[in-house]
Formats: structure tokens, C-alpha cells, sequence
């Protein structure tokens, strides 16, 4: 069974969205590069390229973010194609990670020894140097917060995730570890299941909006998922199965008390899950995939996570997965997608997200609390109301329709939008969200605008 993914130009790495083609276009702007091709290879860019190597990282790393910069590259004599001329990307040789081959660094000091160690552990190497850069270790997004997450018990000191992005050596990092300063979060411990279980803040937002508009699809998170080949019905229920009796959170219902007042309600693991099975032809799935993400859920009455296998052919499969946001959101889709397709069996999770939700009501309160809300009060103070131009009045009662247009942006523009983003260390989401923002400025007739 082959994992197909999305069609889209985009891929998500490390947590960011990103375009391959942009990478590969600024690849093809080296002169000992004739050919190029950039690929997701789970949580890592892998470069393939028909030239030399050497120096390419620095040569990105100098025209592009650091997120962009892929963390393999491997040299070709020429890139693989198919009968039509395209790119055979299921012929590209596989890699491992591995140390990039630059001078070994040793460590110097008790904070650059104890991050490497940190390093080693969590991307399962034997030895990291003070100059190794984590991502092209071949970490990512959710090693950076267990790197985040080891610095508070190991140092007693709060460091931002971004801080792994702006400092990715060893060196860097320690550096700053050294300078960090302040209140240390306490850490996040199981609670006994037998007590009430608050909502999260943001459960607690989406619960709300849930009393307000009950049949509301808004924050439906529909994950239809391609598949292709032979596939085992019963093997794929029994992962359904496992994945739901991991994550407490997938079978967790938002139940309010006789005042109003709502909790986390955990279900029991199933012993089986029901994966429903519906034959389609191929052109009536979209419209299925359509119908189900406006099917709302019933926050208390769950359950909040549902999957259907859409069987097209003997060899061709949908699974279509949804759930409401109060139990996961994108990146958690992200961890669904790995697990359920995990070879190995997974090992019971150490705490779960209503261990989260009791550790954030127990540490938001009081001075900790006042001084996040400070910070907030500051930053938005004066901040205007977007006030657009309106050639029809607001209707009474506010609703979520809307439709998609598709628009072709022509070959030039793209090569100039590149461009910029290329020379402000900018990527293409980053580049054109300035320019709507810059759009709703003339509009308006503001200088300041929130989104």
C-alpha cells in the first residue's frame, strides 16, 4: 500500500508550508547545477540535484529562510523521468539522515555538551559538534518543542521554539540557554482520570461558538487521504483502532454539568473501530468528501473524530477522516497521518491533552496569568477595526457561506514575486501575505491593519 499524500504545489516541513518549485529555482541559479528536484521526505526537505553539492547549503541558506534549506542532498548523473518526460520521483534513490560531512566541532562547556547530548538523543545520532546545524540533522518542528521541552527540565529556563529556528547550531543554542532568564513553566504530569477535567482555553473558545451555532461546520478539519494499491480492510480498522485508543483526546467528548459549566468526558478505547466501507465511482468522491465535511458534530454527544474508507477500485482507495477542532488541528492532522501508517507499534503516550489542559488551568492564574494578559493589552492597544468599503449592508444574522475562485497568476509575476521573496529571506506565503495586507490598507485607508 503506497501512501499517495496531497497533489498540491505545497508541502508541509518543520511545521512551515513550503513550495518546493522556489527551492529548486534558486538551486538551478547555482552554476554547477544543471538539474534539480526537491522532495518532503517526512518531516525533512531532500535535495536531488545533477552537479555538485558542495557548497549548496550555504549557497541557500544564503538566498532562502533557513526552514527552506533541505537537509540532504544527493548528487545524480541525471534525474529519473517517466514515459511523458516528467520527473519519476518513485525512482529517486532513498537517503538516511546523516551528519553533513563539514569539520567535527566538539563541544565546549557543561551547556554545549548537555544540548548535544540532547541533540543525539533526540535525532538518534552517535555524536553532534558544537557547528552541526539541527535541521540539517535532519530535525524539524516537532523535535525543536522536545528540544525546548529538555532545556526547561534540564536548565530551569524558558526558551522559545523560534529560538531553535534562530540559533540551530549546538553553539548558538547554548548561547542562548546561557542568556535565558525568567519564571520557568512547571512541567506538564499526568492527573488522575478520576477528577473533572477542565477544557483547554481553546477548547473552552470553540465550546462557546459551538452554544452560539450548534450546526456550524466551521471548524470541520475534513483529511481525506489517497490510497493506492492492495489494501487490508481489517489491518487499516485495527490501526483506526490503535491510533484511537493512543490519543485520549480522540474520544473525548465536551460535556457541561447541571450549571452550564463544560468538561472533558473521556469515552472508552473501542475494542474494535467500525470502518465503514462505501463504494464510488471516481467522479462522485469529491462530492462525498464535500457532503461529509458538512456533516457538523455534536460536542456532546461526540464521537469528534470519524473515518469512512471510499473504495473506487480494487486498487484505489480514499480514507476520509474528520474531526473538530477541538480535539486536533493541523498539525495534529499531520501526527494522525504518521501514526496510522507507523510500521511499528507505537508506545503509550507519557501524558495526554487533558493532562495539558489541568497543567494550563493550574499555571495561568494570578500573577502568571496578568503578566501574559499584560503583554497582550500593550501589543494591541489602539489597534484599529479593519473598516472596509461595503457596497451591501452586513446581513442580520451573520453566516459562513462563501465560495473559492481559481485564478491563474501569469508566469511573470510568479518569477518577480520570487524574486522578492528571495532577496527579504522571505517565502512565497510570507510575500503575499504582506501584499494582501498592503491590499486591504488601500481599501481601507489604513496604515494599521490586524489580521
Amino acid at each position: 500500500m503506497e501512501f499517495l499524500g496531497r497533489s498540491d504545489d505545497q508541502v508541509k516541513v518543520r511545521g512551515f508550508r513550503i513550495e518546493p518549485g522556489e527551492i529548486e529555482h534558486v538551486l538551478l541559479g547555482h552554476p554547477e547545477v544543471s538539474a534539480a528536484v526537491v522532495v518532503a521526505d517526512g518531516d525533512r526537505l531532500v535535495a536531488y540535484v545533477v552537479g555538485e553539492s558542495a557548497g549548496l547549503r550555504e549557497f541557500l541558506g544564503a538566498r532562502l529562510p533557513e526552514y527552506m534549506v533541505p537537509a540532504v542532498f544527493v548528487e545524480l548523473t541525471a534525474l529519473p523521468l517517466n514515459r511523458n518526460g516528467k520527473v519519476d520521483r518513485a525512482a529517486l534513490p532513498a537517503v538516511t539522515a546523516s551528519r553533513p560531512t563539514a569539520a567535527f566541532v566538539a563541544p565546549r562547556g557543561a551547556t554545549q555538551e548537555v544540548l548535544a547530548g540532547v541533540w543525539a538523543e533526540l535525532l538518534e545520532m552517535g555524536q553532534v559538534g558544537a557547528a552541526d546545524n539541527f535541521f540539517a540533522l535532519g530535525g524539524h518542528s516537532l523535535l525543536a518543542t522536545r528540544v525546548v521541552s529538555r532545556i526547561r527540565s534540564l536548565f530551569g529556563v524558558e526558551v522559545p521554539v523560534a529560538a531553535v529556528f534562530d540559533a540551530p547550531t549546538v553553539a548558538g543554542l547554548a548561547g542562548v540557554v546561557e542568556a535565558a532568564s525568567g519564571a520557568v513553566a512547571p512541567p506538564v504530569v499526568p492527573v488522575e482520570r478520576g477528577e473533572r477535567l477542565p477544557l483547554s482555553f481553546a477548547q473552552q473558545r470553540l465550546w462557546f461558538l459551538h452554544q452560539l451555532d450548534p450546526d456550524s461546520v466551521e471548524y470541520n478539519l475534513p483529511m481525506p487521504i489517497p490510497l493506492s494499491g492492495g489494501l487490508d480492510v481489517e489491518a487499516l480498522a485495527g490501526a483506526l483502532t490503535s491510533l484511537i485508543a493512543r490519543h485520549e483526546v480522540l474520544r473525548t467528548r465536551l460535556v457541561p454539568d447541571a450549571d452550564g459549566v463544560p468538561w472533558q468526558v473521556i469515552d472508552a478505547a473501542p475494542e474494535r473501530f467500525d470502518l465503514s466501507v462505501v463504494e464510488l465511482a471516481a467522479g462522485e468522491v469529491g462530492a462525498w468528501l464535500d457532503a461529509d465535511a458538512a456533516v457538523p458534530f455534536d460536542l456532546g454527544a461526540g464521537p469528534l473524530f470519524r473515518a469512512t474508507l471510499l473504495r473506487i477500485a480494487e486498487d484505489e482507495h480514499v480514507l476520509a477522516l474528520a474531526m473538530h477542532h477541538v480535539v486536533g488541528d493541523d498539525w495534529s492532522a499531520g501526527i494522525v497521518q504518521r501514526e496510522l501508517f507507523a510500521e511499528d507499534a507505537l508506545p503509550p503516550l507519557p501524558v495526554q491533552y487533558a493532562d495539558f489542559a489541568v497543567w494550563q488551568r493550574r499555571w495561568l492564574t494570578g500573577e502568571v496569568l496578568e503578566g501574559q494578559l499584560g503583554y497582550w493589552r500593550d501589543k494591541l492597544a489602539g489597534a484599529p477595526v479593519l473598516e472596509l468599503p461595503a457596497d451591501r449592508p452586513r446581513p442580520a444574522v451573520r453566516s459562513s457561506e462563501g465560495a473559492a475562485i481559481g485564478f491563474t497568476v501569469p508566469a511573470e509575476v510568479v518569477e518577480r514575486l520570487r524574486t522578492l521573496a528571495r532577496g527579504t529571506s522571505a517565502s512565497m506565503f510570507m510575500t503575499l501575505y504582506s501584499a494582501f495586507t498592503v491590499l486591504l490598507s488601500r481599501y481601507a485607508g489604513q496604515d494599521d491593519i490586524v489580521v
